[in-house]
């Protein structure tokens, strides 16, 4: 009975190991990483809109046809990772305005900043370039918003940006959220965009401050103003729990002729990796 039981046993393993090389070969295709982006439209100086493209696939819009990004203007994309071509056109150009070969990070989020780089000229023919920042999109603590502020107001002098809760009685706080910071610098820390002129900067990394979630009003004063003094720039903002903001000063103090809408202002661009 025992020799039978050792023959039986032997005889189903085999079988097992036949059946095992008999599987159907997994066909399954892995999605090749991708990266993040979200392109603002941030130069006065470019009146008409802006087309973006990364490889042959346009950015913002369907169907493969050419659209546009009107200043202030947002656009998600998830390119391929690794080096990737990326071009923008002024709207109904034949040519490239910019193109660059960039290396992206799979799963990596960034935001490229379209903006002019001579902090003093918003003029038609001043020059432009894009700023990518590295984004870290984790979320912040329970009840708390991730925010930063990037100066691109042309023409702007050097600022301090207050945050306070937008209530009645609420008063503009004694400390600044962000203090002294110029045309291409980054808050919190010290960060310089890298914005060369006709083309695309390095990747800077540009973190993020935590503060508790809430509706918000936001003053710009020059750097060193009394508070008590009349902001240069202000705007209201209702900060989500759990999201992560970019505060940007954007457009030019002496608005350039014909650039009506592209004047000096606060914008606040939300992140979500939902919409990428």
């Amino acid at each position: 009975m025992k020799r039978y039981q050792k023959y039986l046993l032997s005889v189903l393993s085999g079988a097992g190991l036949l059946l095992s090389g008999c599987r159907e070969e997994d066909t399954t295709r892995v999605a090749p990483a991708t990266a993040r982006m979200l392109f603002v439209h941030a130069a006065p100086s470019v009146g008409e809109n802006v087309e973006v493209y990364t490889s042959d696939v346009v950015v913002y819009g369907s169907n493969n046809r050419k659209a546009s990004l009107a200043f202030g203007g947002t656009a998600a994309t998830n390119p391929t990772a690794g080096q990737r071509p990326v071009r923008l056109r002024l709207a109904e150009a034949e040519a490239d305005a910019l193109r660059a070969e960039l290396a992206l990070e799979g799963y990596g989020y960034y935001t490229a900043l379209i903006a002019n780089t001579d902090p003093n000229d918003a003029s038609a023919s001043a020059p432009v370039g894009v700023a990518l920042l590295q984004d870290d999109l984790t979320p912040p603590a329970g009840g708390n918003v991730k925010v930063r502020f990037v100066h691109l107001g042309v023409g702007a002098p050097a600022v301090d940006v207050y945050a306070y809760a937008n209530q009645p009685g609420a008063v503009t706080p004694a400390t600044p959220a962000f203090a002294n910071k110029s045309f291409g610098q980054l808050a919190p820390g010290e960060g310089t965009l890298d914005l060369p002129a006709g083309g695309f900067g390095a990747v800077t990394a540009a973190p993020f401050a935590e503060i508790p979630a809430g509706n918000y009003r936001l003053e710009v004063r020059p750097a060193g103003a009394d508070p008590a003094t009349p902001a240069i720039l202000s705007a209201t903002s209702s900060l989500t729990d759990g999201r992560t903001y970019t505060i940007l000063a954007r457009g030019a103090l002496s608005s350039p002729a014909g650039s009506s809408g592209r004047s000096l202002g606060v914008q606040v661009v939300a992140h979500d990796p939902a919409l990428y």
